[in-house]
Parts: structure tokens; C-alpha cells; sequence
């Protein structure tokens, strides 16, 4: 399988190759996200013969930014990056999915990966939730704008927003400004050209 000798490949040369068990769990997530996705949508039909390159490899390549501390990926949807993140990471994960049917599908892949002991998957929306988080993250939600207004409440002191952005990530940082003060940086992405993970820091409404 070429998706998945190019995520291996590409793993290496980020220096996070899998061990042979995270590898197995890499393999039994991207075969079930591929079932579930047949009756649900979880990605993209574009996307669904390119699984580890287009979403495991996109989720995982950021895992140097990481930093220590609770985390919370907010529309977790598929998994993308709290599942993946979770299988290699040893730190508190939530994820945050208000669609029963994918929160169904997120409460599944907790259990069958044995991923219980740090992950846990809230079925609501974030607007809701009381709890306070090191880290926020999404992939694909909504404009940063947007996203800053429905979770401040979940930002700890100190806390970092890292955010998978596609090739309009400018556009969203300005559009934010007008109501948010922030630090702001840019690490390229290995999967999609023009896209970014976006690290804000020091986030404060205006």
C-alpha cells in the first residue's frame, strides 16, 4: 500500500516512526475510520484512498508542538488529531464531538485502541463544557475568529490554540485581530501545500 509506505517514510524523516504497536493501532484506526466512513461522514470521498497520508500523517506531524498538559480537540469529528495524538501521546485528551453518530464512532476507537486511561470523548457541544485546558485544538471547524468566541471559557492560564489551517489561514488570523489580541506562529505543513498548524499564545478578547 503506497499511502502507507509514504506515512512511514514520512514519519521517519519527522523522527516519530511508529513502534509496532502504535503502528498496529495507526492500521486498525485507518481501517475502521475507512468502515465507519460508509455509513457516516467522517471525511472526505476525495480523501478516503489516502487515509494515512491525508489524515494520520496530517494529524501527527505537528507532535513536536505539542506541549505538555491537558488538551481538548474540539469537533473531533473523525479523530483527527485527538485519536491520532492520543495513540502517541501519554498526556489527558478530550475530545469534544456534539454529532452523536461521530461521538459513537470516537467512544469506539477510545475502547478498541485501549486508549482509555488518558482519552476520554465528550458527546456535546464545547459550549458547554466547564472544564479548563492546557491546549485547544481543531482541524477543519471553523474561521479562528469564530472558534476564539466559543472557547475561551476552556483556555487555562497560559494556554496555547493549535489549530490545523488550510491556505486562507491569513485571512482568518486579520479577520480575528479586529477582536482578539495574540501571538501568533506558522509551522508548514508535510501534507497539504499552503496550509499551517497556527500556535496562538497569549489570547486575550479585545
Amino acid at each position: 500500500m503506497l499511502d502507507r509506505q509514504q506515512f512511514l517514510k514520512k514519519m521517519a524523516e519527522i523522527g516519530h516512526e511508529p513502534t509496532t504497536q502504535q503502528l498496529e493501532k495507526c492500521d486498525h484506526y485507518a481501517a475502521k475510520l475507512a468502515q465507519w466512513n460508509e455509513r457516516i461522514k467522517l471525511i472526505g470521498p476525495a480523501t478516503k484512498d489516502h487515509i494515512y497520508m491525508r489524515h494520520i500523517l496530517d494529524s501527527l506531524q505537528f507532535l513536536d508542538n505539542v506541549p505538555r498538559g491537558t488538551i481538548v480537540d474540539v469537533g473531533s469529528g473523525g479523530g483527527m488529531p485527538g485519536v491520532l495524538w492520543a495513540i502517541f501521546l501519554d498526556q489527558p485528551i478530550t475530545l469534544c464531538e456534539r454529532i452523536g453518530k461521530k461521538a459513537a464512532f470516537l467512544k469506539t476507537m477510545v475502547r478498541e485502541l485501549d486508549l482509555s486511561s488518558h482519552c476520554d470523548v465528550v458527546p456535546d457541544d464545547i459550549l458547554n463544557e466547564k472544564r479548563k485546558f492546557d491546549i485547544i485544538t481543531a482541524r477543519a471547524v471553523t474561521s479562528i475568529s469564530d472558534f476564539l468566541d466559543l472557547t475561551e471559557h476552556c483556555l487555562a492560564k497560559d494556554g496555547q490554540y493549535l489549530l490545523m489551517k488550510g491556505g486562507r489561514y491569513n485571512e482568518e488570523i486579520e479577520l480575528a485581530t479586529k477582536n482578539w489580541s495574540f501571538d501568533v506562529e506558522l509551522r508548514d505543513s508535510l501534507t497539504e501545500d499552503n496550509a499551517k498548524l497556527v500556535i496562538l499564545s497569549n489570547t486575550q478578547r479585545r
